[in-house]
């Protein structure tokens, strides 16, 4: 019982801590010049039987929320190469997609940073 309990507690802190970094990372975004406007970090991790579905929502929640120019960033935080693979694809499917490493991300934040 105390191992369920314990697995619980690590899925809900996992999740907790990706909803925070996806949404931080969100904010920061905002406004970048590459972006020309908001952008959305979907931060990727592992083996997601669900990174296909993850990244339709995150265009088209961009697109429901009226967010012109929007960049969704699909970042690499130690993919599996099957996720890796899909997601890779998946990017190439949308224009407003792009597949980044962790280097690449932390650039454009920077770059975002420097800019303010």
């Amino acid at each position: 019982m105390d191992k369920i309990f314990i697995y619980a507690a690590l899925i809900a802190t996992t999740a907790a801590m990706m909803w925070g970094m996806f949404t931080g990372i969100s904010m920061m975004f905002s406004g970048a010049k590459d972006c020309r406007g908001e952008c959305i970090v979907l931060p990727v991790s592992g083996h997601m039987e669900d990174v296909e579905l993850r990244i339709r929502e995150a265009v088209s929640q961009a697109r429901r929320l009226g967010l012109r120019g929007a960049v969704v960033y699909v970042a690499d935080f130690g993919a599996d190469s099957e996720t890796a693979e899909i997601a890779e694809r998946m990017c190439g499917e949308f224009g407003v997609t792009q597949w980044v490493n962790r280097r690449e991300l932390a650039d454009r934040i920077e770059e975002n940073l420097k800019d303010k």
